[in-house]
């Protein structure tokens, strides 16, 4: 009589949990992660292609991407170990963050060991979501990893510059640049008057009617009449953004751009217009991946 009490009481509890268990653990389970991405989301936008994706998931052999689409910022993550699809979305919350939602849905099912066992893999997809996050923050979530740059917040250091400008009927090489730079140090200390900076450039570029315009300036401390073929020029002491590139024209050109996006990404006005500060003499250094380059965008 003890024994037969004992089993129904088991098999009471047994089938009160499963029931308890069948209407309770939910018939399908979703796992998700979610972050929020503090960038603008014009900058998020633009680097949701599937090359940037690709390279970087590159070195983790294990997650694949498929059905990217950049236009509605989604894209899946296939993951060949746990052999699941996990479905990326990135939702505009206002101009300056987006949501990020790592998700995976598992078919619907009514089999209680089916719930349980997805519910215990949960844990299991929450960690290889958290990968994915991570690797998505570093490129998401930060100035480096969305514009290729650290961009620094800088102030104008002189006021009083001596410009020299000409338009050239070609594309001035670097010997073309350097001479007017030359013509220009030896202007002002003709002058009396001493160099505070390195030589500043600005090319504006018109390849349909073939006019190459380069002007070139450098920081001083004299006053001089504008002429034909010098002018002075006066900087407000405003803000500054600054960055350093290493490589050749081309990697500067493009950084330029980098950095034209991230003044207009966060609606920064310029009043004046960018230049590039050459920090490496590259008369004298004839390796381009090794001309340092300060690139300047004045904000207010």
């Amino acid at each position: 009589m003890t024994f037969k009490k004992y089993f129904y009481g088991v098999l009471i509890i047994f089938v009160l949990g499963w029931v308890v268990g069948y209407l309770i653990l939910p018939n399908q389970l979703k796992v998700s992660t979610v972050a929020i991405l503090k960038t603008p989301h014009q900058a998020i936008k633009r680097n949701l292609d599937s090359v940037t994706l690709t390279t970087l998931f590159k070195n983790n052999k294990d997650l694949t991407l498929t059905n990217i689409n950049p236009f509605s910022a989604n894209f899946e993550v296939i993951d060949l170990t746990l052999n699941k699809n996990y479905k990326i979305k990135l939702i505009e919350l206002n101009q300056d963050s987006m949501l990020l939602v790592i998700s995976y849905t598992y078919p619907k099912t009514y089999s209680i060991l089916s719930k349980i066992r997805n519910i215990t893999q949960g844990n299991q997809l929450k960690k290889r979501q958290n990968i994915i996050k991570s690797i998505l923050l570093n490129k998401y979530n930060s100035i480096f990893g969305l514009y290729g740059m650290t961009i620094i917040n800088d102030s104008v250091k002189h006021y009083l510059y001596i410009s020299s400008r000409k338009t050239f009927k070609f594309q001035p090489s670097t010997r073309d640049i350097y001479h007017l730079i030359s013509t220009l140090e030896t202007f002002i200390k003709k002058e009396g008057g001493n160099i505070l900076s390195p030589p500043m450039v600005y090319n504006q570029n018109d390849y349909k009617n073939k006019q190459f315009f380069t002007m070139v300036a450098m920081a001083t401390d004299i006053v001089i009449r504008n002429s034909p073929q010098f002018y002075l020029k006066t900087m407000v002491r405003g803000k500054l953004l600054k960055a350093k590139i290493v490589g050749g024209g081309f990697k500067v050109w493009e950084q330029q751009k980098q950095l034209d996006y991230f003044v207009k990404d966060n609606n920064l006005i310029s009043p004046a217009i960018p230049f590039a500060m050459f920090l490496t003499n590259r008369m004298e250094q004839p390796d381009s991946n090794k001309w340092v380059t300060e690139i300047y965008y004045p904000i207010y």
